[in-house]
């Protein structure tokens, strides 16, 4: 739950806020935030309980972070950061702002994802098959697939596809979005 407070005042709260020409933020935007996040229905897990995870540092290269974005957009992954940058708070949120732009994505920042997963470098990409917001118990090893690499995210699906073929129609659901045409 704390994680998604953190995204949410991170990604969303400063977006509502803002308007088309990019005002400041209002002097109260985190209060206003929390405000907001409490109305607001927590996440629930559908039917489908899948979930692929896209994990990055901001000090990766500009270029792959926002080709990461582009492919979490195309397929509804969630970019995943281990912490803050610098430590502060502030400035993680400017950066990924920055970053995303008008992209619609989604960012969490879960050290327990990182732990979990057992994720030692990045990017990495983690396909699931349970939903896992905060993942307390740690998931079994047929439970998700993962792959290490800076490559576009239909490349690394493919070839996950092709080390896992009892993952087939998940991977291809994943890689049908991934073909998506860009804005």
């Amino acid at each position: 739950m704390l994680f998604a407070l953190v995204l949410f005042i991170l990604i969303l709260a400063p977006r509502a806020v803002r308007s088309e020409e990019e005002t400041p933020l209002s002097p109260n935007w985190m209060e206003d935030a929390v405000a907001r996040y409490r109305t607001i229905k927590p996440v629930e897990q559908g039917e489908s309980s899948d979930h692929l995870y896209l994990f990055f540092t901001l000090g990766m290269p500009e270029g792959s972070i926002r080709l990461m974005i582009e492919d979490a957009e195309k397929t509804g992954a969630i970019l995943v950061l281990r912490g803050f940058k610098e430590e502060d708070l502030g400035k993680t949120r400017d950066e990924i702002g920055r970053l995303i732009g008008s992209n619609k994505v989604e960012v969490d920042i879960n050290p327990v994802l990182y732990k979990n997963f057992q994720i030692k470098e990045v990017p990495a990409m983690v396909l699931t098959r349970i939903f896992c917001e905060s993942c307390k118990d740690q998931p079994r090893e047929d439970d998700f697939i993962k792959l290490s690499g800076d490559v576009r995210l239909k490349w690394g699906l493919e070839t996950l596809d092709r080390q896992f073929p009892k993952w087939h129609p998940l991977i291809e659901k994943y890689l049908t979005r991934s073909m998506k045409v860009s804005k």
